[in-house]
């Protein structure tokens, strides 16, 4: 079966064109965190729902003309190690670099995750459970050998992963409905 939509423009080689809003035509930022506050319209919306479809297309369409971001050092470089934080605004503000540096690398990572649904053709292939579970050990092993709390880690990645497998699955999904 040839490929055809934005795939095939894609695997083409050719520009597309920006909307005529330019890069900046997003949905609002409730829609794009995928959940609506007080019962507006599309409330309750959860990954691979009407919401987050739309801006799953917005996001395809529009993803060769969005600048990307200055993604910078991965992790700053400690100021204070916490043995020499002497208050709680030390604390805090080691705690808020780390949190800027935790966002960043998801939202590299979010990168991965959308490709990844670009090169998926079936909604079913974005839930593996052996890979799934596989990545649940390695992180709980991690978790042990960096002095963490291994039920906390695998919260942490199996939220994630559920979070990116409907993602990915209405990505897939929105691209079939449009080929």
């Amino acid at each position: 079966m040839p490929t055809t939509g934005i795939v095939a423009l894609e695997r083409s080689g050719l520009p597309r064109a920006c909307p005529p809003n330019g890069p900046t035509s997003r949905p609002r930022s409730a829609e794009r965190r995928g959940t609506e506050h007080r019962g507006g319209r599309g409330a309750e919306t959860l990954p691979g729902s009407p919401s987050l479809k739309r801006h799953a297309r917005l996001k395809l369409a529009t993803a060769h003309c969005t600048p990307r971001p200055k993604l910078g050092p991965r992790i700053e470089p400690v100021t204070k190690p916490p043995a020499k934080c002497k208050t709680k605004e030390d604390v805090r503000a080691e705690i808020d670099r780390i949190d800027q540096s935790l966002l960043a690398l998801f939202a590299e990572r979010h990168r991965y995750v959308t490709r990844m649904a670009q090169i998926k053709t079936d909604p079913h292939e974005a839930y593996d459970k052996a890979r799934i579970e596989a990545i649940i050990v390695r992180q709980r092993e991690r978790a042990e050998d960096m002095g963490l709390d291994e039920d906390q880690a695998e919260l942490i990645w199996r939220t994630l992963i559920d979070w990116n497998v409907n993602y990915e699955k209405g990505i897939i999904a929105a691209r079939r409905r449009d080929d």
